[in-house]
């Protein structure tokens, strides 16, 4: 009899064993799985910031690009030629205060533009964003790089055929 007890009690230890080691394995896998999810959560937080720092940069960097810009005359035409006179004029000086309040106008809208870039959470900040675009755009529109094609209604040319009949070209 003392030979089966104690192959009993053997065999309740080695359960015992087995569930414990079971166990411990269960709250390392557990515990490995919160700890992937942590380390996710910040790298995905470390991409958040650096994705901002670089906006930030751009912005940045931008910005003292177009500053750079503002001692010169920018051509109306396109493509746009930056240039200085050796002597200015009347003309020459209204043209570099205008460059300078069109680069001015633009180093301002550039925050805009950047911030609408992200994306807002919020219905109405997407609004406000989406209107202050359009009012950033209306100006510039306004202000910067009017040729003659956009004040001028678009024309039919009409060409004139062989037989000298008019067709309409579009």
């Amino acid at each position: 009899k003392m030979s089966e007890l104690q192959k009993k009690a053997l065999s309740r230890v080695e359960d015992k064993m087995n569930l414990t080691k079971m166990n411990i394995k269960e709250f390392r896998k557990a515990n490995f799985e919160t700890q992937i999810k942590e380390e996710t959560a910040k790298v995905a937080e470390i991409e958040k910031q650096i994705a901002e720092k670089e906006v930030l940069l751009l912005q940045r960097r931008l910005e003292n690009h177009y500053s750079l810009m503002m001692n010169f005359i920018r051509t109306k035409a396109q493509p746009t030629i930056f240039f200085l006179p050796a002597k200015h004029t009347r003309d020459t000086e209204k043209m570099l205060e205008e460059t300078r309040s069109a680069i001015k106008h633009k180093i301002s809208s550039l925050k805009v533009s950047i911030q609408q870039d992200e994306e807002p959470e919020d219905p109405e900040e997407a609004r406000r964003a989406s209107a202050a675009a359009a009012a950033v755009a209306a100006a510039e529109g306004g202000n910067d790089d009017k040729t003659k094609d956009d004040d001028e209604p678009a024309k039919k040319k009409q060409k004139t055929d062989k037989d000298g009949s008019d067709s309409e070209e579009s």
